[in-house]
């Protein structure tokens, strides 16, 4: 089974609980992908970097003001309406996902 981990900041000193996730999912044969932007050093967990580091897929940051987060949301739209159409109304989907697809937070996701 193909699983896709889609988190705030990895790989954090504090995120134990997910490091155990995907060890089990791995060794139950599992094909995991961890889709996150880079966690700040502060909290940089290299060890985590380490093992897992290959199944990790960087991602830009949301941007944190909703004037800027609504503009880039809009630009992503337009860029990827054209060519999957399904995928951006399912990631715009209030119904779906709330507040979050109202603020573009799962479309950039």
């Amino acid at each position: 089974m193909r699983i896709a981990f889609l988190l705030p900041e990895f790989p954090r000193l504090n995120q134990p609980y997910i490091l155990s996730q995907l060890e089990g999912l791995l060794a139950c044969g599992h094909d995991v992908t961890v889709h996150a932007p880079r966690t700040d050093a502060a909290v940089f967990d290299e060890m985590a970097m380490r093992r897992f580091g290959d199944r990790w897929r960087e991602q830009p940051r949301v941007a944190t003001g909703r004037v800027r987060r609504t503009l880039g949301g809009l630009a992503l739209t337009a860029r990827h309406l054209p060519r999957h159409p399904g995928a951006v109304a399912a990631a715009l989907s209030p119904r779906r996902f709330g507040r979050y697809a109202l603020s573009f937070a799962t479309l950039h996701a």
